[in-house]
């Protein structure tokens, strides 16, 4: 993952108080071939390991758990938390309909005395539905949707340049307790 200069610190700060917050990521490190465990991430130059979304169990239906970081601009901030606040119900009936459940996002405000304040955004949500790209496809697609997620991302700044049509970072899951 490559980190926008002066973030390192607040970024390290906000997993470890996120992976308190987020007892629903599961880690699955034990599971992970050797060369993609945490432990392994001087093989990797410093850098974390992707790994593919965990695959939860709720009641007989297997969901993926994914969660994702991204900067908030500081100027935008009651727009932001206002668009989740009035989310319309077309646009949660579309996320509902594209199979993510447990949709939900967290906003952090983190401060030093080294760099200037941050915001971080933080989502989690799981994943039903049998092909998540298509999914997100179809969501996209939604008119509905893409006039609020533009909104959104107007008020948000990615950690890294974007790739792979990903705006948000994903996080890695580093611990799970069922």
């Amino acid at each position: 993952m490559v980190l926008l200069s002066g973030h390192a610190t607040k970024f390290t700060w906000i997993v470890l108080v996120l992976g308190w917050l987020f007892v629903g990521c599961d880690s699955g490190a034990d599971r992970l071939p050797l060369d993609r465990r945490p432990s392994d991430r001087s093989q990797a130059g410093g850098q974390a390991v992707s790994t593919p979304p965990t695959v939860a169990t709720a009641g007989s239906a297997r969901a993926e758990r994914h969660c994702d970081v991204i900067l908030l601009n500081p100027e935008k901030v009651s727009d932001y938390l206002t668009l989740y606040d009035q989310m319309p119900d077309a646009v949660k009936d579309a996320i509902r309909e594209h199979h993510f459940r447990d949709y939900s996002v967290y906003v952090t405000l983190v401060a030093d005395d080294k760099s200037p304040d941050q915001y971080y955004v933080v989502r989690y949500y799981e994943y039903a539905g049998v092909s998540h790209q298509a999914d997100v496809a179809g969501l996209e697609r939604n008119a509905d949707y893409r006039r609020w997620q533009e909104a959104c991302e107007a008020c948000e700044v990615p950690l890294a340049v974007p790739k792979d049509n990903q705006w948000w970072t994903p996080m890695e899951e580093v611990f799970h307790q069922p």
